[in-house]
């Protein structure tokens, strides 16, 4: 049986989007404050990042800090730290790329990783470990999909809520 050409498979895009990535840095890097509702932005007065703990709480990101403080008084409001989420972010994308080169960084918690090519049991094992390897706190969504419009697109629906960045595969 002949090699299949690279043009004849189908693509296989892994999209990983760190749900709640500030506030999860600051869970991960002050271990006292897993479990506990996170609010990040204090500065600007408007929560940048929630964590998952706040969310079930009703907070949500673009509150005004005041009015998460009638619905939680004990939530934690925290000034950005974006050095922080930069080494965290610099540390998950050097993750992917230990499982493929091709890694296109889409933000500070989101990017693109190319599959295609890579025999099905090779790239489904590819993104079952990715998350394994992703250490933080709460949760994040892997999505695959044959683009990046169709993989960015997978719905909310299916985040997981775990205690370590999370591993869902989901292709339209």
């Amino acid at each position: 049986m002949p090699p299949l050409a690279l043009g004849s498979l189908p693509r296989a895009i892994l999209h990983i989007d760190a749900d709640a990535f500030f506030a999860s840095c600051e869970q991960a890097n002050n271990p006292s404050l897993r479990g506990k509702p996170v609010v990040t932005g204090k500065e600007r007065g408007i929560a940048s990042a929630v964590s998952y703990e706040a969310k079930a709480l009703g907070i949500k990101r673009g509150m005004r800090i005041r009015e998460i403080k009638k619905i939680c008084p004990d939530a934690i409001h925290l000034p950005s730290d974006y050095e922080t989420y930069s080494l965290y972010s610099q540390r998950v994308f050097a993750i992917v790329r230990r499982y493929t080169d091709r890694v296109e960084e889409y933000s500070i918690d989101e990017c693109f990783a190319e599959l295609t090519g890579l025999i099905v049991s090779t790239a489904s094992t590819r993104c079952s470990s990715v998350p394994a390897s992703l250490r933080l706190t709460n949760p994040s969504i892997t999505a695959s999909g044959p683009n990046c419009h169709n993989t960015a697109s997978a719905p909310s629906t299916v985040k997981p809520n775990v205690s370590v960045l999370g591993c869902r595969c989901w292709a339209r």
